[in-house]
């Protein structure tokens, strides 16, 4: 899973890829962390989950 180019912190997807990453965690701590809006962290969430899904099926 190559981390992709937009607009998402490198350390939100390391996270993510690692599976240390739930949609809970985005809204709270790296809501803090990182300083993003909630809808961003909702965002952030909806494109992991579209980049996990796209992975799955190149298998």
């Amino acid at each position: 899973m190559a981390w992709p180019k937009y607009d998402l912190p490198e350390q939100v997807f390391n996270l993510f890829k690692e599976g240390k990453l739930t949609k809970q965690r985005i809204q709270t701590s790296y809501y803090d962390n990182l300083r993003l809006k909630r809808k961003r962290a909702d965002f952030y969430w909806e494109v992991l989950e579209m980049i996990k899904q796209y992975e799955e099926t190149k298998k």
